[in-house]
């Protein structure tokens, strides 16, 4: 029993020196029925999927249950649900009257609640966090800029030297992340306390964020010097590829607290999208730590009936 538990604590210090982190997943796709393009950007802690789909036009829809439940407010021309939150709030855009102007959505206990900052032409709302704030982007003019709504109050965001800013999510303590564009290309960032972070993929071109847990783990997409798209998991300051096997793009949208993260793949380049969910698995230190931990369970268990006489010397 002890040569045993020496070889596990040797195993485990190994396992610990110098092993990249790198996050395993199984993937999931899951298509509404009949759908020619489907994107998947929000979950939430229940489980329940938000997202878009394309089927004699675009339409959101809401995956609770095993089923599949259109997102749209009436009448409109188009729609996406883009983020949910734990309440089953869910928010999103449309189109409506013919333009391909977009306008912001809340869907709450079954109603619709149209969403527009004021003076805007484009309104897009992106993420809800449980309290019901709201972040998003909108259009005045040629500039773009991001919003926070809260208590029915728009604020403005605005990445200081940029020229456009775009606010995809937004976690229950209020840290937002979204994309910005700095003259020469685009940056992911987080808002938290007040301050802009720069978020940037190390060695991509192009860097945007699009959803944060209450864990403060973020997912995006970026490009590689080939101009790939990949998505992304940046958790304690470390960035993981997240790349559905054989695609040839994957972009990460969103995530919940228990790590699962959707999004869309292309596997031929073509602009077939399918949603999919990843499903962390553990890592292979991991289960040998927690079995380690099951050995030292058993070898006290051992040595305790041993010292009762249970067990013979």
């Amino acid at each position: 029993m002890n040569r045993l538990l020496c070889s596990a604590v040797v195993l485990s210090v190994v396992c610990n020196q110098g092993v990249p982190a790198q996050a395993d997943y199984v993937y999931r796709t899951f298509d509404p029925p009949g759908a020619s393009f489907s994107s998947a950007s929000g979950i939430n802690n229940s489980g329940e999927i938000v997202g878009g789909y394309t089927e004699a036009g675009n339409h959101g829809f809401l995956f609770s249950g095993g089923s599949y439940t259109t997102v749209e407010p009436p009448g409109v021309d188009s729609s996406v649900a883009v983020r949910n939150n734990d309440s089953g709030q869910i928010v999103g855009l449309y189109t409506s009257g013919g333009t391909i102007r977009p306008h912001g959505f809340l869907l709450s206990g079954g109603s619709y609640t149209l969403l527009n900052v004021p003076g805007s032409s484009d309104t897009v709302a992106q993420g809800i966090n449980s309290s019901g704030q709201i972040a998003g982007f909108y259009d005045v003019g040629d500039k773009t800029y991001g919003f926070l709504l809260s208590g029915g109050t728009y604020t403005m965001l605005n990445v200081p030297g940029s020229t456009a800013t775009e606010a995809y999510g937004i976690n229950n303590v209020g840290q937002i992340v979204g994309q910005y564009f700095n003259g020469s290309r685009n940056l992911g960032f987080l808002l938290s306390g007040g301050s802009y972070t720069m978020l940037n993929f190390p060695g991509s071109t192009e860097t945007v964020a699009n959803g944060i847990n209450n864990a403060g783990q973020i997912v995006g997409f970026y490009y590689d010097a080939a101009g790939r798209t990949h998505g992304f998991l940046l958790s304690d300051g470390t960035y993981t590829t997240v790349d559905v096997p054989g695609a040839g793009t994957t972009l990460a949208l969103g995530l919940n607290d228990a790590g699962l993260i959707v999004g869309a793949y292309d596997m031929d380049g073509a602009g077939h999208e399918h949603a999919f969910l990843a499903t962390p698995t553990p890592e292979p230190c991991n289960l040998l730590l927690l079995g380690i931990g099951v050995l030292g369970i058993l070898a006290y268990g051992w040595r305790k009936r041993r010292a009762l006489g249970g067990i013979s010397a």
